[in-house]
């Protein structure tokens, strides 16, 4: 499934015929005009796609009872995420973000990649404006306490 996001200078809507050609035939787009011609592929309407790509991965995390650690700040997050996961991932099936991919695109891209199978994940959450941490934290939904996770008690 493609979602056509939208930033400055660029529109998903605009790789919608090149990714028709090449197979895909799911998108998720924020106007009816979009699906013109593309009679045997399906279209979602949004308003917001980003948003909408954002509910979607809550509802994937949401699937899972794991904890997960959130790591945050304005430095060191991708050393610790990866220290975290050299100190546990011999006791765990561990899932971490790949490199240090963050962001309100990032972060969707990580969880949607994890499983029933993984006891713990580690994710980074960077921001960049304003409220974006709230949206984040939906996606990641971290565990209330650092001391749960290790298995120890408060």
């Amino acid at each position: 499934m493609f979602f056509t996001l939208q930033g400055p200078g660029r529109d998903g809507h605009r790789f919608i015929p090149d990714l028709y050609k090449k197979g895909v035939r799911n998108f998720v787009v924020t106007d009816r005009v979009f699906a013109d011609g593309f009679t045997d592929a399906n279209f979602i309407f949004a308003d917001i796609t980003l948003a909408a790509l954002q509910q979607l991965i809550i509802h994937h995390r949401n699937r899972f009872s794991c904890p997960v650690i959130g790591i945050t700040g304005s430095n060191g997050k991708t050393i610790v995420k990866e220290w975290l996961y050299q100190l546990l991932h011999e006791d765990h099936k561990i899932f971490r973000s790949p490199k240090s991919y963050n962001s309100q695109i990032g972060v969707p891209w990580n969880v949607w990649q994890m499983k029933e199978h993984h006891e713990l994940g580690i994710f980074e959450a960077g921001i960049s404006e304003q409220g974006e941490m709230l949206r984040l934290e939906k996606m990641i939904r971290p565990a209330s306490a650092f001391l749960q996770i290790l298995g120890s008690t408060p």
